[in-house]
């Protein structure tokens, strides 16, 4: 057997097992942050309303994209029978998944601007205007992808993107989906840090010698709390994006090669699925458990919220 059809086997497998898993885990997870992020301690925290859109474009991005895939694994695929579902599907993962990673830089952006000495800046970080933010972008990017409903093709039993356009498209994913969001991303960090370790440098002599006041103290743990949140959905996004960023430079680079064997075209779409169908909607899938696994105070709110659900349904049995 060569290397080809072993990752043809493996890929099967994937879709059939692993996939359904992912995204099961992933449902489940998403939905607890919802809950999380709608409680009155999170309703006016910018940061927060952004973490809610990002989990809303995460659970209906990932199912679009990722049930077909599942379904077409022991059954005919839809996709390839109708243009009108093929190029929707698309569509609305596209404008899911660039709404998903526009939320995350809008919170790491947040952070920076509250972190900010000048209060100027800080007053960017406002639920007024995170309010405003989170029904623009989704507008913006359903705009920006209307291309998807009038180019994406059926060739071959296959939905995708081909000859010049699927050229165009995969720059214009590579420098809009992959580089400038993680720049963003790394850059709103880096300041971040720089106007904490500035902060505590100015204000760590002065309540040395003074009362501490509480609501202060809680204020600022909560916005450390958000911040390591952030930090830690960025570095997933890097690991997860980074392959299907350089999977899209080989892309394009090998584009114009038509003698390709057909143990390369196979290797080649082993290396689409893994690092398109499975990397990224693997990150939509982990962000419950990397919060979870980065942040004490997320871990003690998920026991008090699973507390309450078992309270809620010991009464809920009592009174039947």
């Amino acid at each position: 057997m060569t290397v080809g059809s072993s990752l043809v086997l493996i890929q099967k497998s994937m879709t059939r097992y692993v996939l359904p898993i992912t995204l099961g885990l992933g449902n489940v997870g998403n939905l607890i942050l919802l809950y999380m992020f709608i409680q009155l301690k999170y309703r006016n925290s910018s940061c927060s309303l952004y973490f809610l859109a990002a989990s809303v474009f995460s659970i209906v991005g990932s199912n679009w994209a990722v049930v077909p895939l599942i379904y077409s694994a022991d059954h005919a695929d839809p996709l390839a029978n109708s243009l009108i579902l093929c190029r929707a599907r698309g569509y609305i993962i596209h404008a899911c998944a660039m709404s998903f990673r526009t939320m995350i830089v809008l919170a790491a952006a947040d952070r920076y601007v509250l972190s900010s000495s000048r209060n100027s800046i800080r007053a960017f970080s406002s639920i007024i205007i995170a309010r405003k933010l989170v029904i623009l972008v989704p507008l913006f990017w359903l705009t920006v992808s209307v291309h998807l409903l009038i180019w994406v093709s059926i060739e071959n039993g296959r939905c995708f993107v081909y000859g010049l356009y699927g050229q165009i498209y995969s720059m214009y994913q590579l420098i809009c989906f992959g580089i400038i969001p993680t720049v963003l991303m790394i850059l709103f960090s880096i300041l971040t840090v720089t106007n904490i370790r500035y902060i505590r440098s100015q204000v760590a002599p002065i309540i040395s010698h003074q009362h501490t006041n509480p609501n202060f103290a809680i204020f600022r743990k909560r916005d450390i709390h958000l911040f390591k949140l952030v930090i830690s959905e960025i570095i997933v996004s890097f690991i997860c994006t980074f392959p299907y960023t350089i999977n899209t430079i080989y892309s394009v680079l090998t584009s114009d090669i038509t003698n390709k064997s057909i143990e390369r075209l196979q290797i080649e779409s082993f290396c689409v699925f893994f690092t398109m169908w499975f990397l990224l909607y693997l990150k939509y899938s982990t962000t419950f458990y990397t919060y979870a696994a980065t942040s004490k105070i997320f871990r003690t709110e998920v026991k008090v919220l699973f507390k309450k659900i078992c309270i809620t349904i010991k009464t809920i049995g009592r009174n039947l």
